[in-house]
């Protein structure tokens, strides 16, 4: 069981280190690998695992008490533990998981949606963030209620993603951002800025060329300065 879990996470590891999986993803994959191997014992031979072997597993999940969505995704991870195992040729052949290892079924997912309640914001309460928050969580922030991007979006943000300086002298210019929305690939995003924060961040940019945009960002997104809107126009 220890070869199978670690066959899978030697290959993740080989996909985050080439910048094509991220480390919380591998996380994930390794508190899976990490049951699996809890809960049937290092040295058991994971081809001789039955449905009643899964369905104890079941159990041993719904006792952490997670979301449905975590439940699903957990189960999942696990799944994908066997799937390439077998794909790697240490099964002779794929895992029965049987009936019982099912995630939450998408009823029982709306349900517990509707019971949280929406997730939303007032306006009062972005303004109160902002007042609170320091750079770069403010150019965070402005970035997150205006272009729709998410906590990976911004942190995958490189330093190339600035635009060249010969565009500074125009009284508007598109910050195109190269991100990766919800995982489904390279996607650009032109981003309306004033051109005198881009000027401000050119000089920070040059003081510090290496690493994502982080500080750099925060010198056009000072308050004061327009909000960032997002725009589909090519730049």
């Amino acid at each position: 069981m220890k070869d199978v879990a670690n066959e899978l996470l030697n290959h993740r590891q080989t996909l985050v280190d080439a910048g094509e999986l991220s480390p919380r993803t591998w996380d994930d994959y390794k508190a899976a690998a990490d049951l699996v191997v809890s809960e049937f014992g290092a040295t058991a031979p994971a081809d001789r695992l039955q449905p009643h072997d899964f369905a104890r597993l079941r159990k041993a999940i719904d006792k952490h008490n997670w979301s449905g969505v975590r439940t699903r995704k957990f189960l999942q991870s696990i799944r994908t533990v066997f799937k390439h195992a077998y794909e790697s040729g240490l099964l002779r052949q794929p895992v029965r998981f049987g009936p019982a290892f099912k995630g939450p079924s998408a009823r029982s997912l709306r349900l517990e949606r509707q019971a949280r309640g929406p997730k939303m914001l007032e306006a009062d309460e972005i303004r109160s963030l902002l007042d609170a928050a320091e750079q770069p969580l403010k150019a965070m922030i402005l970035l997150g209620v205006n272009c729709g991007f998410d906590n990976a979006d911004v942190g995958r943000l490189p330093q190339s993603a600035l635009p060249p300086e010969r565009r500074a002298n125009t009284p508007r210019v598109l910050l195109a951002l190269q991100v990766c929305p919800a995982g489904s690939g390279i996607a650009e995003r032109d981003v309306p800025i004033r051109a005198s924060r881009l000027r401000q961040a050119a000089r920070r940019q040059a003081a510090s060329p290496a690493g994502t945009v982080g500080e750099s960002l925060s010198d056009f997104l000072l308050p004061g300065s327009p909000r960032v809107a997002f725009s589909q126009q090519p730049a």
